[in-house]
């Protein structure tokens, strides 16, 4: 695969943050996705599974092999510049609480898209937003230009949750996703480099 001089290799690192949610103190690990977190992730989606099916799943069952697989794919696509996924990690229990993920980066126009799935107890809370604006930091260390995403009309939750990160909302796009064979429209919002200081000054609120 050619890959862009302009954009850098991403380290596969750890990165932890400590931080006090109601009264309460926690401390998260995102790490890039690795084929012994396959059991946690299936463990994590079981339990969230009617939060997860319309969008994330497809309304599809999910089977074990599956993420074992895209575990070991998702190894093979961050070596090759392709896509990059990270899990979200309470370090106290150990449990993955969610994965957050750029996808599909463009090696020519340096743009890529960004996705992610929480379990429903952490979704639209500290610990989703910071390991999302964590993970867009690491998109624009790559040498992204511009990260995308991409909800569909009928998502409430993601639209609820991306409300909590310092995106731009661009258009309505028609029949841009196809959810078990049936096409919807999808809002389209965007973040670029210049977003960066406000990036830093949301975490850095979070952990204050």
């Amino acid at each position: 695969m050619l890959i862009n001089p302009l954009l850098k290799q991403l380290p596969k690192t750890s990165k932890e943050y400590l931080f006090k949610q109601r009264n309460k103190h926690f401390e998260i690990v995102i790490c890039p996705f690795c084929t012994q977190d396959a059991q946690e992730i299936y463990s994590t989606v079981e339990t969230s599974f009617e939060h997860l099916k319309r969008f994330i799943l497809q309304n599809q069952e999910i089977r074990l092999e599956q993420i074992q697989q895209g575990t070991k794919q998702a190894e093979f696509d961050w070596d090759n510049g392709k896509n990059y996924y990270f899990s979200v990690k309470n370090k106290l229990t150990k449990q993955i609480v969610g994965n957050v993920l750029l996808s599909e980066v463009n090696q020519v126009h340096r743009y890529a898209k960004f996705g992610c799935w929480f379990s429903k107890d952490v979704l639209g809370t500290k610990i989703s937003i910071l390991s999302c604006l964590d993970v867009l930091l690491r998109g624009f260390e790559l040498g992204l230009m511009r990260i995308e995403m991409v909800i569909d009309i009928n998502n409430k939750a993601s639209l609820n949750a991306i409300k909590r990160l310092p995106v731009h909302y661009e258009c309505l796009m028609r029949n841009r996703l196809s959810i078990a064979n049936e096409c919807f429209d999808a809002h389209m919002f965007a973040i670029t480099p210049s977003d960066i200081p406000t990036i830093h000054q949301w975490i850095n609120d979070i952990i204050a």
